[in-house]
């Protein structure tokens, strides 16, 4: 069952999968994922990016360099945002959080879903869309349901998939009228 993910959960380790951003909503989208996987695992994350589907005719993330300057992008909103969720407390922790990109002789996410220690997987309470089709699966409580599969016959705890609440109004992310400046500056529209 999908739990929609609160202040109040706490868990050591977490996993979440993001798509690489075609966009700026998709950009935003995954900065409010991270912000609430960072507030909820004190250890460590894990961050897989999942690159589009091979069918999207899009080559943006054909070059390692793209990959490697939001990597870097990701990893430095990560630290602002751990920064800014931990003020309140007399000592600032840092978890452990290594992003994989989709890049060859990496670890695989079939590897990573697989280690022992992990206990929740973060991501879009309503995305239907590419992040999770590698998988035959078409949402994040689906996506679970698949890698418990697998980790319970190897003995393994199962992942506890928590939903955040998409923030953006969906009149926001579907008319064509509403342009971001860096879309239009990289020359992307939605």
């Amino acid at each position: 069952m999908l739990s929609i993910l609160h202040s109040s959960l706490g868990f050591s380790t977490g996993l979440t999968i993001l798509p690489l951003p075609l966009n700026t909503v998709e950009r935003i989208s995954n900065s409010n994922i991270l912000t609430q996987a960072i507030s909820t695992c004190t250890t460590s994350l894990a961050v897989i990016l999942k690159a589009p589907p091979n069918d999207s005719n899009d080559n943006r993330y054909s070059d390692p360099s793209t990959i490697r300057n939001y990597v870097s992008e990701l990893y430095s909103d990560l630290w602002d945002t751990t920064i800014a969720s931990r003020l309140s407390s007399s000592t600032i922790t840092f978890p452990d959080v290594t992003i994989y990109p989709p890049l060859p002789n990496l670890a695989s996410s079939q590897i990573i879903e697989k280690r022992p220690s992990l206990q929740c997987i973060i991501g879009s309470s309503t995305d239907t869309t590419s992040t999770y089709t590698s998988t035959s699966c078409n949402s994040l409580e689906s996506h679970a349901e698949a890698i418990n599969s697998s980790r319970k016959n190897q003995g393994l705890n199962p992942l506890i998939p928590l939903g955040v609440l998409d923030f953006l109004p969906s009149d926001l992310t579907s008319d064509d009228s509403v342009t971001f400046f860096e879309d239009v500056a990289k020359g992307e529209r939605r």
